[in-house]
């Protein structure tokens, strides 16, 4: 194996899909939203990223199972558009630009094919004074400005957007998709639960405008 590659379990009839980007490169707050996405949608596996660019051990689960350190691709389809939800953790990511391109790109592509023309990513950032605002970056001015007017938020123009959710917004206009990076400022790590909870929130509003938020505090 010399490059990365997507092992589909099973493929799943899919209706305008969403991809919501949910990987994590050192951001509890990612973590955080991701795992609140998972108890949300409840939604299944259907597909596993392999890559030579992961780690070179086996994960040993509670049953002696051991298997390879992977990116996991899940679906919810009890509505339109379809959730395309990918995770993996912190500690299974390749290192190096080239290894986090290369990641990527196989799995943009891999959505692509299945039909996904958009795409959503979130997080924190760190700020020295942090508001209560959130803050959206698109691929396009005009995505983040007509994003801020449905759902409301501020323009983030501050640099950089380190790590996957800002890498996935490059490919993702690299390949012709359309792209939103939800993000929300953090002081400490205390702040990380009410953060996250604020964006997970945020991103409910605009994959199910119609259901009823949880409360951030």
């Amino acid at each position: 194996m010399d490059k990365s590659w997507i092992k589909t379990l099973y493929t799943p009839k899919l209706q305008k899909p969403l991809l919501l980007q949910g990987v994590s490169q050192s951001d509890p707050v990612t973590v955080r939203v991701t795992q609140l996405l998972l108890e949300h949608l409840n939604p299944t596996k259907f597909a596993e990223c392999y890559s030579p660019y992961f780690p070179d051990y086996v994960i040993a689960e509670d049953t002696g199972l051991c298997s390879l350190p992977r990116c996991e691709l899940h679906v919810h389809t009890q509505r339109e558009p379809s959730i395309i939800l990918v995770t993996g953790s912190s500690q299974l990511l390749p290192e190096g630009a080239f290894a986090n391109y290369e990641v990527f790109t196989t799995i943009v592509n891999y959505v692509k094919e299945l039909g996904c023309t958009r795409v959503l990513s979130y997080g924190g950032f760190t700020a020295e004074q942090p508001d209560n605002s959130i803050y959206i970056a698109a691929t396009s001015g005009q995505l983040a400005s007509n994003t801020i007017t449905n759902y409301s938020g501020k323009i983030f123009s501050q640099d950089r957007i380190v790590g996957p959710k800002g890498l996935i917004l490059g490919l993702a206009h690299s390949h012709g998709l359309q792209g939103v990076c939800v993000l929300k400022p953090i002081a400490d790590a205390a702040s990380s639960e009410v953060t996250a909870l604020s964006i997970f929130n945020y991103v409910l509003k605009v994959i199910e405008p119609k259901k009823r938020e949880l409360p951030a505090e």
